[in-house]
C-alpha cells in the first residue's frame, strides 16, 4: 500500500487531477526540510482535517488560498530544478509538483480554496 497526496477543492468543479501524488507523499519529509530552508509553507501544512471514521467524530475542515500553495510549490519546483538529486525519484516528484501547480492555478481562477488529503 502506498500513500498519495491529492488536492481537495472547497467548491466542486470538473477538473482532472493532473498528478499522481504518490511521489510527493514518498518524499514528504525531505520536501518539508527543503520548504523550511526556503522559508515557505511545507506541503504537509496544507493537509485538511479528516474525520476519524472509527470514532465517528466531526472535525472542521481546513481550507487554504491557492496563492499560498502556489508560493510553496513554485519554490520547491525552482529548488528541485536547480538541485540535481535533492530527493529520490526527483523527476517524478517534479511531475507531481507541476500537476499540483496546475490544479492550484485553476483553483485560483475559479476563486475557491483547497486543502491536501492523503489517499491510503
Amino acid at each position: 500500500m502506498s500513500l498519495a497526496y491529492y488536492p481537495v477543492l472547497e467548491t466542486s468543479f470538473d477538473i482532472d487531477p493532473l498528478m499522481d501524488g504518490k511521489f510527493l507523499a514518498k518524499v514528504s519529509d525531505k520536501l518539508t526540510i527543503i520548504a523550511k530552508q526556503l522559508k515557505v509553507t511545507p506541503l504537509e501544512d496544507f493537509l485538511g482535517a479528516v474525520p476519524d471514521i472509527e470514532l465517528d467524530l466531526e472535525i472542521e475542515e481546513l481550507w487554504f488560498e491557492p496563492s499560498e500553495g502556489l508560493t510553496s510549490v513554485d519554490a520547491l519546483l525552482d529548488y528541485l530544478e536547480q538541485t540535481p538529486k535533492a530527493v529520490p525519484h526527483q523527476e517524478d516528484v517534479i511531475s507531481d509538483l507541476q500537476g499540483l501547480k496546475e490544479v492550484l492555478r485553476i483553483t485560483q481562477e475559479q476563486k475557491t480554496r483547497f486543502s491536501l488529503a492523503i489517499d491510503f
